[in-house]
């Protein structure tokens, strides 16, 4: 960042302006700063007292990473157990389909489970 510079090289000055206008304040707003690739919770509050409007920012960078993280392991994760239903399905499917010439139809599916003995 470079110091002396017009905040708006950085920041959209229209939630500022709309602060001042309508007096009702920002908290935690979530911002992304492309130029500098950062994120930033920024707080934006008008003193009537003093007239003026003030702009707080943290650094949420490293929370945000760590939220995509997640986010993508979620994602992978789920995508993995679908896949293991897919095949158990297929497996079942394929596993249930009677024999050329078998009439017992649904009746070849009832496989006990592996270790129950069948009745």
């Amino acid at each position: 960042m470079c110091f002396g510079e017009n905040i708006v090289r950085i920041l959209d000055p229209q939630p500022y302006f709309e602060v001042y206008q309508t007096g009702r304040n920002v908290r935690d707003k979530k911002v992304y700063l492309a130029e500098y690739k950062r994120y930033v919770e920024q707080s934006i509050i008008y003193d009537r007292s003093y007239h003026i409007v003030l702009g707080i920012m943290r650094d949420i960078t490293a929370e945000e990473s760590s939220r995509a993280g997640k986010e993508a392991l979620e994602r992978h994760t789920i995508e993995v157990t679908n896949q293991v239903i897919e095949k158990a399905d297929a497996h079942r499917a394929r596993d249930c389909e009677p024999a050329r010439g078998d009439d017992r139809g649904d009746q070849s599916c009832a496989h006990p489970p592996e270790g129950v003995a069948g009745r």
